[in-house]
């Protein structure tokens, strides 16, 4: 009876067991896989261990590792919207809906992507993810023409905002709204506080561009329509930002070429996206993740970036040691 009992008391704890062991097991293996670069089997590994994950953290970190590392769009959206759905209070929940809407911007589909933008722009208020939801919004509100909203959410910004750049494009994208409601006096005010207040950044050259398009005779001014090309234009710009902040697939890179500050250099990707978030609070530049193949595997490294001079380079320099955060030059594309 005895050894019926303890029989009994040795499945049951074997039963209790054996799907962690089995998840760590997992787990460990596709880890090791992640880092050798073989993505399928990468994939394969972490949905039987997202099957097998009882633990809510646990879960939560494998559904956003499927979503980043998916390749099929269709399954890369399926996993965020998962983890967006499943996690509403997770510390990545945020960096979830900004690259959600990255991808269904890529995919042009613009109403899904405002969707997301316009959810991220709700949460992230204090975060460095308000002001680029919100610009996105602006723009997406202007090729669906809706330049009323654009201007509601632009006017939000600018009490929130403060870098140069971001200034820049907000008054540029309310110049673009108001000429799109046919008030050219309003639009030239916008574009002349862009072009006067920040003439460094890149939106004054495309203020001045626009006005230039317009024909100024004392208070008359003369309308300039708005076309298919000045939309598409707008959207090539997004695009090419997003395409510099978000890196869709470790084995295509899509980070410009020039001159980083490296913050951090981790070989889980995990760790370098906690750095991230916990940097990102304090506001001091556009971070992105660097996947770096090497030999032994990927290391995920921290960057900011890139810097068009040494000036600006030296001041986020000054800035980051201020916020005790060190960090050094590093130079795209690495040499291997």
């Amino acid at each position: 009876m005895k050894r019926f009992r303890f029989c009994i008391l040795f499945l049951f704890f074997c039963t209790f067991l054996y799907p962690e062991e089995k998840l760590s097991e997992l787990l460990k293996k596709a880890t090791k896989l992640e880092k050798q670069g073989q993505m399928n089997e990468t994939l394969s590994i972490y949905k039987q261990a997202l099957e097998l994950s009882k633990e809510v953290h646990t879960s939560e970190w494998i559904t956003l590792k499927l979503a980043r590392l998916s390749t099929n769009v269709e399954q890369k959206i399926a996993f965020y919207n998962q983890f967006i759905s499943n996690f509403p209070d997770s510390q990545f929940i945020k960096l979830a809906y900004y690259e959600i809407a990255a991808v269904h911007f890529l995919l042009k589909d613009y109403a899904k992507a405002l969707d997301s933008y316009r959810n991220l722009l709700e949460i992230s208020y204090g975060t460095s993810y308000f002001a680029v939801s919100g610009l996105y919004c602006a723009a997406l509100y202007l090729n669906l023409k809706e330049p009323d909203k654009a201007i509601e959410v632009l006017h939000i910004l600018l009490e929130e905002i403060s870098t140069d750049e971001e200034l820049s494009k907000s008054y540029f994208l309310i110049g673009k709204a108001y000429l799109m409601k046919n008030q050219p006096e309003n639009a030239v005010q916008n574009f002349s506080i862009c072009t006067g207040t920040f003439p460094k950044t890149f939106y004054a050259k495309k203020a001045a561009e626009e006005l230039g398009k317009m024909n100024q005779s004392g208070k008359e001014l003369k309308m300039v329509s708005i076309d298919k090309n000045d939309n598409d234009n707008l959207l090539n710009a997004i695009e090419a930002d997003i395409k510099s902040s978000i890196n869709l697939n470790k084995e295509n890179n899509t980070l410009p070429e020039g001159f980083y500050l490296q913050l951090g250099s981790y070989s889980e990707e995990k760790n370098a996206l906690l750095q991230i978030e916990q940097i990102k609070a304090e506001k001091i530049g556009e971070l992105h993740i660097y996947p770096k193949k090497t030999s032994s595997g990927f290391f995920y490294k921290v960057i900011m970036g890139p810097f068009s001079d040494k000036d600006k380079m030296n001041d986020a320099l000054i800035t980051l040691k201020d916020c005790n955060i060190d960090a050094f030059l590093i130079e795209l594309p690495e040499e291997d």
